[in-house]
Order: structure tokens, then C-alpha cells, then sequence
């Protein structure tokens, strides 16, 4: 750790770094600075008994460190690797998600939550998805208070029955609450199935508001699906939000059905909110057409409840960027529900 004005090395750090481990071979070290944990968490794979498991440490802003040898994670046979983590201040909780080969058949997503208030194991183990066939490569991010996303690839693509869709990975995603654990069915929610592979997925922020609470984020990945007799590797993505109801009268709380109010304002500039009634918890998926019939903005609603949620639109596409004034249809899709607004966008 170095002060950017000066450049030296901090007080009570010594010149030659800190020992996180000297046995089992660690690697593939990750780390978040945390003002809840009062340093950096970190974690990384370490060989014990025989396997890869996975170990985790706090390094104080004081220099100590808060587990002599670092926190085993998990006892589980076989290996587990390929670890990411993310913390949530508000929560006060950290997760650790890895590939898992506990079941000696294939990888499953498991993690593993950490409370940070006393710097301690939350829990049990959470398997995430441990579906057949291979699950891997995850990312977590935190998105909403104690809530938390994580998406991987998957190979269930290479059982679709669809022959368009068959014979590769696809993208999935599952949201879990360090205290409620998941919210969706254990299969997780599918965010791309398309032809070929879709791998290495990754989230970041697209759009905040600056509470924090109703954040947009970007799944992106890597995209083989227009591959002929060579392979074509191209980057797509999803933007997710991850949202509770809004609070409302106590009779709309729980719909019994799905529709969507009227756009407000419209016509708009700058931004504009759509209210849909969702009353199971099940994916929303909006999309904002133009008058060619072109997809301009697309967007997976995540609730975290049933109830009323609100869509809010900036007027920008996917990369954020302006779109031109004129006419756009905003169509909501869910389970069996469908419903399309009309609005109009004037720079």
C-alpha cells in the first residue's frame, strides 16, 4: 500500500508485502477494498487436503492481518476455483462465488457469504446452480442492498433441443440475499441462448441514478453465434436491473395479474417511467423499438418482489448513447403476458 502524494511505502506495512500464504501453492488472488471490514478483503485457490479450495483474509489499514493463514471457505472434496467476490457496505456482507467440482461429475456455482461486521462466516455454502452438465466461469456483483448477481456460462446450450439454438454455452443468472438466499428457481434465469458459445461473461455499472438502490448494469460476454466455417468471435450484452417495488397503496401491493400503466411523461426529454404491475417473481423483458423496427434499447427486469415496479428510460441506447427524436414503442413481455406504449421522444 503506497500514499498517491508522496509515494512511500504506509506506515506499518512492511517494504517486502505481507505473507497471505506460504503452503498449497495459492493463486488467482482477488481482492475489494471494503470500509466495512476496515482494509481490503481478499481471497484466492490454495491446495488443501489433497484439493484446490478456496481461502479468504482481511488486510487492515493498519497492516495486520485478520485470519493468521487466511479463512477456509469451504471443506467440499474435489476442487473448487476460478473464484470472484464482491461486497456490499450497505449490508455490511461480502460474497465469494467459485466453480465448484465437489460432486466429482461436473462444475456447479457455489459461494459463500461473509459477514463483515464481525468478519465472519455467514452460513452455510449456497449452491447457486448445480444443474447437469457444466456450469463455470462466474461473475458477482453487488446490486441492491444484501443482494447480490452472478452470471456464468453454461453447457445446457449443447442439449436444446432447437437445432438453431443447439450445440454451445449460454448465459444465466440468478440474484441471492445474504439472509433470504435465492430468488429464482435454482436453474437459474437464462439471459442468452443463442447459436454456438456465449462465454466469459462480465457485469458492469450502465446507468446510476446516484442512490445506489436502482443502478442499470451491463452483462456483456463474448459471442461465437455468427460463426460459419471459422469462428467469429463478437462481444454482446443485456442490460439487468435488479429492483424492488416501489412503495404504494397497500391494494396494489399484490396484483393478481400483469399490466403496465401509461409512459410519463409523453411526450418526454430526458427521461420517461413506465409503472408494470408484476405479481409473481418472474423476469420482465423490455424492449424499445423505433419505427423500423429496430431495437434500440432492451432491458431485463429482475424483481426482487412482487408488486409495482417502475421502468424508467433515459432516451439513450444500449452504449448510452442519444437516440434521434421521433416515435418509439416500449413492448413489455412476461411468461405469457404482452403489452406495447407508445411514446414520443423530442430533443
Amino acid at each position: 500500500k503506497f500514499t498517491l502524494a508522496a509515494g512511500q511505502i504506509a506506515d506499518s506495512w512492511p517494504s517486502d508485502g505481507y505473507t497471505l500464504s506460504s503452503t498449497g501453492d495459492p493463486e488467482k488472488l482477488s481482492g475489494s477494498i471494503s470500509a466495512s471490514a476496515d482494509g481490503i478483503l481478499v481471497a484466492w485457490e490454495e491446495f488443501y487436503n489433497f484439493n484446490k479450495n478456496i481461502k479468504a483474509n482481511i488486510i487492515h489499514w493498519d497492516g495486520s492481518l485478520q485470519w493468521t493463514g487466511g479463512l477456509l471457505l469451504t471443506t467440499a472434496e474435489n476442487d473448487q476455483i476460478n473464484l470472484e467476490l464482491a461486497v456490499d457496505e450497505l449490508s455490511q456482507t461480502a460474497f465469494i462465488v467459485w466453480e465448484d467440482f465437489q460432486n466429482g461429475n461436473d462444475l456447479d456455482i457455489v459461494g459463500q457469504f461473509l459477514d463483515l461486521s464481525n468478519n465472519s462466516l455467514y452460513g452455510d455454502n449456497i449452491f447457486i446452480c448445480d444443474n447437469d452438465l457444466y456450469q463455470q466461469s462466474p461473475a458477482v456483483r453487488r446490486v441492491n442492498e444484501g443482494y447480490y448477481l452472478i452470471v456464468w456460462e453454461d453447457e445446457r446450450g449443447f442439449e436444446n433441443e432447437d437445432p438453431v439454438l443447439a450445440g454451445g454455452l449460454d448465459i444465466y443468472a440468478q440474484v441471492v440475499h445474504y439472509a433470504d438466499g435465492l430468488k429464482y428457481s435454482t436453474a437459474g434465469v437464462i439471459l442468452c441462448q443463442e447459436y454456438h458459445d456465449q462465454k466469459k461473461p462480465q457485469i458492469s455499472l450502465l446507468y446510476t441514478d446516484g442512490s445506489e438502490i436502482d443502478n442499470k448494469w451491463l452483462v456483456h460476454w463474448e459471442d461465437m453465434r455468427s460463426s460459419g466455417k471459422a469462428d467469429l468471435v463478437n462481444l454482446y450484452g443485456q442490460a439487468i436491473q435488479v429492483a424492488d417495488a416501489m412503495t404504494a397503496d397497500p391494494s396494489s401491493l399484490m396484483p393478481d395479474q400483469y399490466y403496465i400503466g401509461n409512459a410519463y411523461p409523453n411526450p418526454f426529454n430526458g427521461t420517461v417511467k413506465i409503472d408494470i404491475a408484476i405479481p409473481s417473481l418472474q423476469p420482465v423483458d423490455i424492449a424499445i423499438f423505433n419505427m423500423l423496427g429496430q431495437i434500440v434499447y432492451q432491458e431485463k427486469l429482475l424483481p426482487l418482489s412482487q408488486g409495482v415496479h417502475s421502468f424508467t428510460w433515459n432516451g439513450k441506447d444500449l452504449l448510452q448513447q442519444d437516440i434521434s427524436s421521433g416515435l418509439y414503442l416500449i413492448n413489455v413481455t412476461a411468461s405469457e403476458f404482452q403489452s406495447i406504449r407508445k411514446i414520443t421522444y423530442i430533443k
